[in-house]
């Protein structure tokens, strides 16, 4: 499960999703929306997703669903804090 590059931990939609307990879908969704971005590709063309760099954006996404931003709010918020 996973790939290593270097010290990094690259998981694809699906075990990232698993890993939070959220649909694939929605990753790729985060994804497409531009709210999660992916690390790199692997070669079978799969997006690969850093697990600390992803876990800290699925955080702040979910903090702020709670309180009930939409996702253009959340992505304002996001876009501002990069």
């Amino acid at each position: 499960m996973g790939t290593n590059n270097g010290d990094k931990r690259l998981l694809k939609a699906g075990e990232l999703a698993k890993k939070f307990g959220i649909l694939a879908s929605t990753v790729r969704y985060y994804t497409t929306f531009g709210l999660l971005h992916s690390d790199a590709r692997s070669p079978g063309g799969y997006n690969l997703y850093e697990l600390s760099n992803a876990q800290d954006v699925l955080e702040q996404i979910n903090s702020l669903k709670k309180k009930r931003l939409t996702l253009d709010e959340i992505k304002q918020e996001l876009l501002a804090k990069r």
